[in-house]
């Protein structure tokens, strides 16, 4: 709800539909803006182009990188599992209203970044369906990161 304003003047509209997430489960939006946590994986098994947010302070990253040791290239699990950058992550204080909308933008002005998405999203499908529990891959994919 924050960023309805935001989002209305990026698509020059009036009424930005917002989903719950049972709205969701029935229809497919042409953008996600989610806090980064699992939905996030959801959003990218179900081939959703989103925007990572998470809003915490530069003490609290210099404190995990420096104190607790954390250096992750990413922090979502779909850009942690494919080790690139599919979704934007907007962590700490690069979450502004300006970086969203940049990042909002390129999904809703480029087609093929669109495509892209979607394409990447089918390999974060793939590389889940083994037979080996998700759980667990996903657990040794992000320790071997660390």
């Amino acid at each position: 709800e924050k960023y309805r304003p935001l989002l209305q003047k990026l698509i020059g509209s009036s009424s930005v539909p917002l989903l719950s997430s049972d709205e969701m489960k029935k229809e497919k939006p042409m953008l996600a803006i989610a806090k980064c946590g699992t939905v996030v994986l959801e959003l990218a098994l179900r081939g959703i182009p989103t925007v990572v947010t998470y809003g915490m302070s530069s003490l609290d990253i210099a404190l995990a990188q420096w104190l607790f040791r954390i250096h992750l290239p990413y922090y979502s699990l779909p850009n942690l599992i494919l080790n690139r950058l599919l979704f934007p992550e907007l962590i700490g204080p690069k979450l502004t209203d300006q970086n969203l909308f940049e990042a909002a933008s390129t999904f809703l002005t480029s087609p093929e970044k669109i495509r892209w998405t979607h394409l990447e999203c089918k390999t974060v499908r793939s590389l889940l369906q083994v037979q080996e529990n998700p759980s667990v891959l996903a657990t040794s994919l992000i320790l071997q990161l660390i």
